[in-house]
């Protein structure tokens, strides 16, 4: 499957186009064939992914823009393309694909002498079509998102300043028309009371909460018990689709399929309110290597608040080192988190915050869901390869079968982009 780069934050309608050099190929031959789609300052705004039904396609560089080669046998041939803006689009061109023309005849020469016939060689048997790969899982992805209700910058919603715009994040998530929606703490602030989330979130992010995968985060414990949290979530039948540890305060972490290669594990990261904390030997670390184990031919993708290294504000997680770990140990590839209010992207790291590419996690910390930024002047980590202190925006996934897709999105009046590729290990 062939697919083109995501796009900018204030898409045009969407629409989908094919266009072809020619309708009729011979066998063997090569035509280009291109897609018309919503443009933002000459790139395209949303992924799009090709298919064919015999022959192949083949990547020009140009994100919409593929050359297709015909099969060995004639016949007709389909070339469908897939624009995965809000409401998937898809478009098709069918070709037909013929035999090669003669060459010319050559001149008469004498009669051969007849010989004799060869048996006839049986047919042979034609080979399977190869299954299509399945869509990918799109999943949403962002933490620390919505304003206090009280604060003077709430401004109905709407939200002033560069604060408190938890309704633009919102927007921003619909327009990508997400399967899961993975909440990466701090949902509400500033205590996390049921009044708060009632006033706030779920005049924004609410919408998704069939969608929702959420994590326990700081502010959430700022009343006991994470009550307002708690409370919340179940009255939104939110627990009712998730695991039973999933609403219990003292443990708060959980483990869902996201299509059929995927394992989504949520940890609890505030330590010292999950039961017997987050190190070795605790419930949740022995939780987590037999989750992990009994994932092992699954692509892991782990959720949590709290990251494990950071160079911003808050600094790194020590309590966190024994979990961490854990994921290194027993393959996880991926590792979304928050807390710290910007986006940060690192490459592979082990154990011990070191650049490791082979068998590293992928750390991302997304706490740019609305309520605030951090902006500093600490030097970013060694393995640090994209980050954005000033922009509020959302983290997309779209989750392959070998491969997680990443696309982090800037919410409408701010600026930034991020791409890059997750291949399971």
């Amino acid at each position: 499957m062939l697919t083109a780069a995501l796009g900018g934050c204030t898409p045009p309608p969407p629409f989908l186009e094919l266009e072809l050099e020619s309708d009729v190929v011979a066998v063997g031959d090569t035509v280009e064939v291109r897609a018309l789609v919503p443009l933002v300052e000459d790139e395209p705004v949303h992924t799009v992914t090709w298919e064919a039904e015999r022959g192949s396609l083949t990547p020009t560089g140009d994100p919409l823009s593929v050359l297709y080669t015909a099969p060995g046998e004639p016949g007709m041939d389909v070339v469908a393309a897939t624009l995965h803006a809000p409401a998937r689009l898809t478009s098709q061109v069918a070709i037909a694909v013929v035999a090669p023309e003669p060459g010319p005849e050559p001149e008469p020469g004498p009669e051969p002498e007849p010989e004799p016939e060869p048996e006839p060689e049986p047919e042979p048997e034609p080979e399977p079509e190869p299954e299509p790969e399945p869509e990918p899982v799109s999943v949403v992805a962002v933490g620390d998102i919505a304003c206090d209700p009280g604060s003077p910058y709430f401004n109905d919603g709407e939200g002033q300043d560069d604060l408190c715009v938890q309704r633009r994040t919102a927007e921003l998530a619909a327009s990508l028309a997400p399967d899961a929606v993975i909440a990466l703490g701090d949902l509400q602030y500033t205590d996390g009371a049921y009044g708060e989330f009632m006033g706030s979130y779920h005049l924004s992010w609410g919408r998704f909460n069939e969608l929702l995968y959420p994590a326990l985060g700081t502010h959430e414990y700022y009343t006991p018990g994470a009550a307002g949290y708690f409370r919340y979530l179940r009255e939104q039948g939110v627990m009712d689709r998730l695991p039973e540890a999933a609403d219990d305060p003292e443990r708060g972490y959980y483990a869902v399929d996201l299509g059929e290669s995927w394992r989504l594990v949520v940890l609890n990261s505030e330590c010292g309110e999950v039961d017997g904390g987050c190190a070795a030997g605790s419930p949740q670390h022995g939780w987590l290597v037999e989750e992990l184990t009994a994932a092992a031919e699954r692509c892991t993708l782990l959720a949590m608040h709290d990251p494990r290294f950071n160079t911003g504000e808050h600094g790194d997680e020590d309590e966190l080192g024994d979990l961490f770990a854990a994921a290194y140990e027993h393959g996880a590839d991926l590792m979304l988190t928050g807390h710290e209010h910007r986006y940060e992207r690192f490459a592979p790291l082990d154990p011990d915050g070191e650049r490791e590419d082979e068998r590293g996690v992928t750390l991302l910390i997304v706490g740019t869901g609305g309520k605030s930024l951090y902006v500093t002047d600490e030097e970013p980590h060694p393995a640090s390869q994209a980050r954005f202190m000033d922009t509020y925006g959302v983290l997309h996934l779209l989750l392959h079968e070998d491969r997680a897709e990443l696309a982090f999105h800037a919410a409408q009046g701010y600026t930034g982009q991020d791409l890059a590729t997750v291949t399971c290990r």
